[in-house]
């Protein structure tokens, strides 16, 4: 579960239910790609291709669970 019902009540109070999808987001990232660090969200020099994010381009291993 990404988020406890306690958790998801306590932010809708404080932060309505904006904060609650910003937290399920950041939960749902954390969970999904720990692998990507900041330097993957870098553009690719223009000698390696467009400048797309570094991630886009290389094959990145994602841990199974």
């Amino acid at each position: 579960m990404l988020i406890d019902p306690k958790t998801a009540v306590a932010l809708f109070i404080i932060g309505g239910i904006f904060t609650v999808a910003t937290y399920v987001a950041h939960q749902f990232a954390i969970n999904t790609a720990p692998g990507l660090k900041a330097e993957d969200f870098l553009p690719l020099p223009p000698s390696e291709g467009p400048p797309v994010p570094r991630f886009l381009q290389a094959k990145i291993e994602f841990p199974r669970r």
